[in-house]
């Protein structure tokens, strides 16, 4: 009896641990994307024309100078903030993932070069870039300059040197402002509750939407596109693509 009340309450304090990193997870998140906003103004002499041809009225002079130096803060800043984020996630967060998600090779392989090879793996049923192997690859049938290119993107991918979106698409899923992008209104909804990617909606209650004024049959057309897209895109994650290991 001793050992069962020890054992809920570790589990309980584990269970408090985990909610405090993933509001930890969520704080660094929300502080890369309000410097991502920034950063994104990349040409100043650009924003600053603009501003002259807008303004009716005389501006002051600004100190470009100071605004650009301050960029290039924000910049580094933000790299550091996406490290930290992700050694949290590699630690902690991601360790109790059971599933990634799958993305697609037409997005991933979005150059023209390689659409003959997608054509190929069109042909075999093969739409994602988890599906494939090096094997497979080696055995493709292609030009070799062209075979190499795209097992060494491959690699890349099963390396995890991929750009941020499609990193945080693998583990979190799609974004949902794509998957819900014909209900603006939804899409706050969710944002402002800080529920941003696929993953977010794990035991989300679509119930909820009715206090927001929608009715039962939307709602239902809410959860179809939801169970739609994590039955087609969401898979039990292999050791071969565990991120941990990286």
């Amino acid at each position: 009896m001793l050992k069962k009340i020890f054992k809920t309450e570790e589990k309980k304090e584990m269970i408090e641990k985990n909610k405090r990193l993933k509001e930890k997870l969520e704080e660094l998140e929300n502080e890369i994307r309000k410097k991502a906003m920034i950063i994104n103004c990349k040409n100043l002499s650009q924003l600053k024309n603009r501003e002259e041809i807008l303004s009716e009225q005389p501006i002051e002079e600004k100190d470009w100078s100071k605004i650009e130096n301050e960029l290039k803060n924000y910049h580094s800043e933000n790299i550091e903030l996406k490290k930290i984020l992700l050694e949290r996630e590699r630690i902690h967060g991601l360790k109790d993932l059971s599933y990634n998600y799958y993305i697609e090779l037409e997005r991933y392989f979005k150059e023209a070069k390689y659409k003959v090879v997608l054509e190929y793996f069109d042909k075999i049923s093969k739409k994602y870039v988890q599906e494939l192997t090096e094997e497979e690859i080696d055995g493709l049938e292609f030009d070799k300059k062209l075979k190499d290119e795209f097992k060494e993107k491959y690699l890349k991918f099963k390396d995890y040197k991929v750009n941020w979106e499609i990193k945080t698409n693998i583990i979190k899923g799609v974004k949902l402002s794509k998957l819900y992008s014909k209900y603006r209104k939804l899409v706050n909804i969710f944002t402002n509750d800080n529920i941003e990617y696929a993953s977010d909606l794990l035991g989300y209650n679509f119930n909820l939407l009715k206090e927001s004024g929608y009715k039962k049959e939307e709602i239902e057309e809410f959860k179809k596109i939801y169970s739609s897209y994590v039955d087609e895109f969401r898979f039990k994650r292999e050791r071969s693509y565990d991120i941990n290991d990286r």
